[in-house]
């Protein structure tokens, strides 16, 4: 028998459905592959800004080591990229030497860095041209890579070389990613020799490193770090 309407039925609303148990775990399966979906992509996320996330200045741009302190003689060398991006640089010269290396420092790091070997190639005789990568050191801040936008800043510096010492005969050293834009870079007709110091065979050899790396880090080994590079 049906039940008679009450008059506070108005109230109550229309009733709920019951959910099944599959129903409750269809709707957990959803849920988990979500939450799994996202802290897949969130750690591919991270990992790219690890890579990629602009230099942060950690000291004042004139505390750091200079060719004044090493005792060479210097000049502050200023060129622009094809893109538009200043790049800052000094020039360990001897005057009527022809022979010119541009030395090049590797992923995140800055002129400085290079400016021992740098030094020592100027005491050799040679002149040495030693400058930032764009978003580095004194450079303007811009987008960069791990070597294929660099390879613009080594053909400015190879054009400002050749203003500078007509002439000139180039070789081209450079250091990790500096060996990368050298071996890249360096099919220039202007270049005469390349030495590449600990350069990586690819990119995508670097970032299974980085990612296989920052996973021991966060999962103790217990998930490759790889999974997360489509990411």
């Amino acid at each position: 028998q049906a039940r008679r309407p009450g008059p506070d039925d108005h109230l109550r609303g229309p009733a709920v459905p019951r959910v099944s148990l599959a129903g409750w775990i269809t709707a957990l399966i959803v849920a988990l592959a979500l939450a799994a979906t996202t802290l897949w992509l969130a750690i591919g996320w991270l990992g790219h800004w690890r890579l990629n996330r602009p230099v942060n200045a950690t000291r004042p741009p004139d505390f750091t080591f200079t060719p004044w302190e090493t005792a060479a003689a210097h000049e502050p060398a200023e060129f622009t990229t094809s893109d538009g991006v200043a790049l800052h640089g000094w020039f360990l010269r001897h005057e009527g030497e022809r022979r010119v290396i541009v030395v090049m420092h590797g992923y995140r790091g800055e002129e400085s860095d290079v400016l021992g070997m740098s030094t020592a190639l100027w005491r050799a005789g040679f002149d040495v041209l030693l400058f930032d990568f764009r978003g580095r050191g004194r450079s303007s801040p811009a987008p960069f890579s791990m070597g294929l936008w660099e390879t613009a800043d080594l053909a400015a510096a190879l054009d400002w070389v050749s203003r500078r010492v007509p002439g000139a005969t180039i070789g081209l050293l450079g250091y990790s990613m500096g060996g990368v834009v050298a071996i890249l870079g360096g099919t220039d007709a202007r270049v005469a020799a390349i030495v590449a110091d600990s350069a990586f065979g690819s990119q995508r050899e670097a970032l299974v490193h980085a990612a296989e790396r920052d996973a021991r880090r966060v999962f103790g080994g217990r998930l490759p770090g790889r999974v997360f590079l489509p990411a």
